[in-house]
């Protein structure tokens, strides 16, 4: 992973957390070998059983229960030699806070990054209105056990001081008209307007309170990418101090996955200035109403892949900076497809609900079904290649101890035109957020 991977955040119109975190969110579709030039005449369904899509996916996972209940789940075969962790800390119950405080919070949060300039290491830290909090730490193998060591004591004792915060302050004044005009974001995240007092108001024992209680009432999901040949005392090394530095959490099982905490309830369309640097956006953010497994991912990248392949077979020529992409949060449990253009391209809400409209109302014909497929399979391989990527693709696993060999290949196999057709009917005829940038 380089640093200079960005990731546009679908509702900000800026750069998001996961700049120095994600991979491989807007890289171009994978062309598959044109299907004009297969040779057997048997057509379509010939070729692609003999050439289902395959990966050799992960091995040797370890799953445990730490003792103050975080749930890990450790790769120990990844090609890097650095060690990469994300975990996921899920508040069990929404806390009644100022929000100039959750606001307050992020930022504070965001501070305690560490970002290598030279390197590929980094440590963030983030949440959004109190909602999840995310860590990721992706560092050299012979560092690694320092800088989470310091990363975490640093994390729980949310360590700041008035001079952080009254700068912090200052920037939040400066910019609070436009952050409260973001509707769409506000709307997902069930973000309160705040007054300027409100602000000016908070202490820092009201911002350490409020992380208290988030971090005494969650459970936490963490998963690390190990490099092969990493010797035991290092592992048991991170447990301990994940397992010690840790508060004690609520079990996490599938009662919080099952919760949707950012219902949409009603059809919503916002519309906003389209920003000069870059450029025209349109997003559709629906409820994801499936699990946490790894079935549910394959789905979710299958309806994203299909969504992209419709919107780029009908528009490329006419959009030429055309990028289509999504996301899907689990937790936060939503679903969101989106395009962007320069700002002298002509984009429309139609791009995306025309492409819908073709998944939802009958299969995927054949030769797109196999195409996307392939896709998704690409897909899965980069991010096979890189600490912080298999990390985040462990979080899809936070219950199964052991993970098979070429399992990804055999449940993306094994999904019917006519159930992705379905799934998406499930996710897309539902009530959705749209943001439009134009």
């Amino acid at each position: 992973m380089k640093i200079n991977k960005i990731d546009i955040s679908y509702f900000k119109g800026q750069e998001s957390k996961n700049t120095f975190t994600t991979k491989n969110n807007f890289q171009k579709p994978y062309i598959a070998t044109p299907y004009s030039k297969i040779p057997y005449k048997q057509g379509i369904q010939y070729w692609a059983e003999i050439h289902k899509p395959n990966v050799a996916d992960f091995k040797d996972i370890e799953t445990s229960v730490l003792k103050n209940n975080v749930l890990l789940n450790i790769d120990k075969n990844s090609p890097e030699n650095s060690i990469a962790l994300r975990m996921l800390i899920k508040p069990i119950q929404e806390q009644n806070a100022n929000p100039a405080v959750k606001m307050l919070y992020k930022k504070m949060l965001q501070n305690l990054d560490s970002i290598d300039s030279n390197s590929d290491n980094f440590a963030t830290f983030y949440s959004e209105n109190g909602k999840t909090i995310e860590i990721s730490i992706n560092w050299d193998k012979k560092d690694f056990s320092s800088i989470l060591n310091k990363s975490i004591k640093d994390f729980i004792g949310l360590n700041i001081d008035e001079k952080t915060l009254e700068q912090e302050k200052e920037l939040a004044l400066q910019d609070l008209d436009l952050n409260q005009d973001n509707s769409a974001h506000n709307a997902l995240y069930g973000i309160k307007n705040c007054s300027k007092e409100d602000i000016k108001n908070v202490s820092i024992a009201d911002i350490k309170k409020f992380h208290n209680e988030l971090l005494s009432n969650s459970a936490a999901l963490c998963a690390i990418s190990i490099p092969k040949g990493t010797d035991e005392t290092t592992i048991v090394q991170i447990k301990d101090d994940i397992g010690n530095q840790i508060p004690n959490q609520k079990p996490f099982n599938d009662d919080i996955l099952s919760k949707s905490p950012l219902p949409i309830e009603k059809e919503e369309v916002f519309y906003l200035e389209p920003n000069p640097e870059s450029g025209k956006l349109i997003s559709k953010t629906f409820n994801f109403q499936n699990g946490f497994s790894l079935k549910d991912k394959v789905i979710s990248d299958l309806i994203g892949a299909a969504l992209e392949e419709i919107i780029y077979e009908n528009y490329s020529q006419s959009a030429k900076s055309l990028i289509c992409s999504h996301n899907t949060d689990f937790l936060n449990k939503h679903f969101v497809t989106y395009i962007m253009a320069d700002k002298n391209a002509q984009i429309n809400e139609d791009m995306i609900n025309s492409a819908i409209k073709s998944i939802t109302e009958k299969p995927l014909d054949d030769k797109l079904f196999e195409k996307i497929k392939q896709r998704v399979l690409e897909s899965r391989k980069e991010n096979l290649k890189t600490s912080i990527s298999r990390a985040e693709l462990l979080e899809y696993k936070p219950t199964q101890s052991v993970t098979k060999n070429n399992e990804f290949s055999t449940i993306l196999n094994s999904i019917t035109s006519k159930e992705l057709q379905q799934k998406a009917q499930m996710y897309l005829k539902t009530p959705s957020i749209t943001e439009i940038r134009n």
